[in-house]
């Protein structure tokens, strides 16, 4: 004697495998996009206050090479412009396209045309206009999402440690 949950437990397991991906056909779909009920490309988390970063104002000057060679690349401030460039050069948006009828963002880090793009935490020390915590990048706002503190103490430095584990005291290093 099947139930109700037997049924629906079948009923979803067939689902499941009529519309799944298989090595020799994509998954059964309607043939089109539902341009209507896509989901929003960006993240956004509500009821908390953004911290903008700001955007470069021009682009790096460096050569080439310098994507490879780290020697050729001069070291930058730990701060919140220096954050903001990595963040926009890797992650954030490139452009904008459009057709009539619809407009969609580029992103620096596109995720293979799946609905769910890459996204960014960040752990973060105390920085001028930022209290120490953990943060989502917005790509479309240029800013960080703070979704949680953590006490300063956690960027505070290790002891250093002989090679059994045991603290050497302050000021020796290896």
């Amino acid at each position: 004697m099947k139930t109700e949950t037997d049924s629906a437990v079948t009923e979803t397991l067939l689902y499941h495998e009529q519309t799944k991906h298989h090595f020799h056909r994509y998954a059964r779909s309607l043939g089109f996009l539902d341009w209507a009920t896509q989901p929003n490309p960006f993240r956004f988390y509500e009821g908390v206050t953004a911290v903008r970063l700001p955007l470069l104002q021009k682009d790096p000057a460096s050569e080439h090479l310098a994507l490879y060679e780290r020697r050729r690349n001069a070291f930058q401030d730990f701060n919140c412009e220096s954050i903001g460039a990595f963040l926009e050069l890797s992650l954030g948006i490139s452009a904008w396209k459009s057709i009539p009828g619809s407009t969609w963002a580029l992103r620096m880090n596109p995720s293979s045309g799946n609905l769910h793009p890459t996204e960014a935490h960040l752990i973060l020390p105390a920085l001028p206009g930022v209290t120490a915590g953990i943060f989502h990048y917005n790509s479309y706002l240029h800013a960080l999402e703070p979704r949680a503190e953590v006490p300063e103490t956690l960027f505070l430095p290790l002891p250093a440690r002989n090679e059994r584990g045991e603290d050497r005291g302050e000021g020796n290093s290896r």
